[in-house]
């Protein structure tokens, strides 16, 4: 197995930052989050025209308050003839102290949203009360306190809005967007998706997304041991995205394409220093999904086909899922699932997360080739009593050596068993 650099306290992928522990010696990791939210509504409007008897429109007038608090501190001591000095080996640029480092970033948000909305319902073709249209306006200011080894404050004023429209019980339409009037002012985003049931035909669906917007905080400014690691003044980032899928009921068959381009895109490079790209990058997905039925045998199948820039991307041009499994009734009581998931992706470079940066990043030192993952399974449910388990990464049992990386370094945990119970009782 290759060496690591961070692990989690399961041992699993990378799924929760605030659970990663780095494999370091004498580094530690602290992530911790605060949020407490109020919401107040005042409705009015809605009624029965009595003459009519159709529903007036109604009005809802919304304030949201939102605190945040946020800290990340990432703190490593070097120890002579330890990991950590493999790791800053790698990256000697982050290592301004022979004794080690440190960083730590403190935020505090403070939000107040002021929105109206209204609506008007109507009744479909089978008499189902439905939303006919829904307008929203908005403004939401979002005051920020950041401390990184120093005080700063940020202030944003966003203007919002959102349009949905249902014209009949075949179409669905709705169109959001935000421009930020004060702090990076000019950010916007405008995004757009509509439904069309076109009945034995099948089902389109479209989606839009265009936005502007600033790089981050650790993209710009860095501060590692009091001293400015990086202090950058990237260009706003342009990005672009049309997707669709179309759905053909008569072979249960879903496809979608979805194509996105990005202009002065910002990542973290194999050094472990953001980098903004000059040109415009890309990346084309396509993804198919299938559902296949013999008696009670279920077959379900979703593949992802995908191009991208990988100078910029990392990402496996092919990853499927699959899960084979029966479904069926025991004793005339017990239903059963009984059968085995599957998952894999082709050869890839996955991203590296880097615990003293905290971001994800490119990396050269270790390229995957196919990998797979398979997990049996069994479930059964009797009115409320529900029971079930599964063997995750059976496979290892056959070639334990292949592990599954979808994060550089870290590899998805050894087989294991999991199981669960669920007994609900009402009265």
């Amino acid at each position: 197995m290759d060496s690591s650099f961070q692990r989690n306290e399961t041992g699993g992928e990378i799924s929760n930052l605030a659970n990663l522990v780095p494999y370091l010696d004498e580094t530690r990791l602290r992530h911790s989050y605060r949020e407490i939210m109020a919401t107040q509504y005042l409705q009015f409007g809605g009624k029965t025209d009595s003459v009519s008897g159709r529903e007036k429109r109604a009005f809802t007038l919304r304030h949201r308050f939102r605190y945040d608090a946020r800290r990340y501190r990432v703190s490593s001591e070097v120890l002579a003839g330890s990991d950590t000095l493999d790791f800053y080996r790698d990256f000697p640029d982050l290592l301004l102290d022979v004794r080690g480092v440190r960083n730590q970033i403190e935020q505090r948000t403070i939000e107040n949203d002021f929105t109206i909305s209204t609506f008007r319902r109507s009744t479909s073709a089978d008499k189902a009360t439905v939303q006919k249209d829904v307008l929203e306006a908005g403004l939401t200011h979002f005051y920020h306190r950041i401390k990184q080894d120093g005080d700063s404050t940020v202030n944003n004023l966003l203007a919002h809005a959102k349009v949905g429209l249902r014209p009949n019980d075949n179409l669905n339409i709705l169109v959001s967007g935000q421009l930020n009037l004060i702090g990076q002012t000019g950010d916007y985003r405008v995004e757009g998706e509509g439904v069309l049931d076109l009945g034995k035909a099948g089902k389109l669906e479209l989606n839009a997304l265009n936005q502007l917007y600033a790089p981050d905080l650790v993209q710009q400014v860095y501060r590692l041991n009091g001293e400015t690691l990086w202090d950058n003044n990237f260009g706003k980032t342009l990005e672009l995205r049309l997707g669709g899928a179309y759905t053909l009921p008569v072979v249960k068959i879903r496809a979608g394409l979805a194509y996105s381009l990005l202009t002065n895109y910002v990542y973290f490079n194999a050094q472990g220093r953001p980098e903004q790209a000059d040109d415009v990058n890309s990346l084309l997905q396509l993804t198919l999904e299938r559902d296949l039925r013999f008696g009670r045998w279920n077959l379900t199948n979703r593949l992802l086909l995908q191009e991208a820039d990988q100078d910029v991307f990392r990402l496996p041009r092919i990853y499927g899922e699959h899960s084979f499994y029966y479904a069926g009734k025991w004793f005339k009581v017990l239903n059963v699932n009984l059968g085995v998931d599957v998952r894999y992706a082709t050869a890839f470079s996955p991203y590296y997360y880097n615990p003293v940066i905290q971001q994800f990043q490119l990396q050269e030192r270790q390229a995957r080739g196919f990998q797979y993952q398979v997990d049996p399974f069994f479930s059964m449910r009797v009115t409320r009593f529900r029971f079930f388990v599964k063997y995750i990464q059976a496979n290892n049992l056959i070639q334990p050596e292949k592990l599954l990386y979808l994060t550089a370094d870290h590899p998805y945990p050894d087989e294991a068993l999991r199981f669960g119970v669920s007994w609900r009782l009402l009265d």
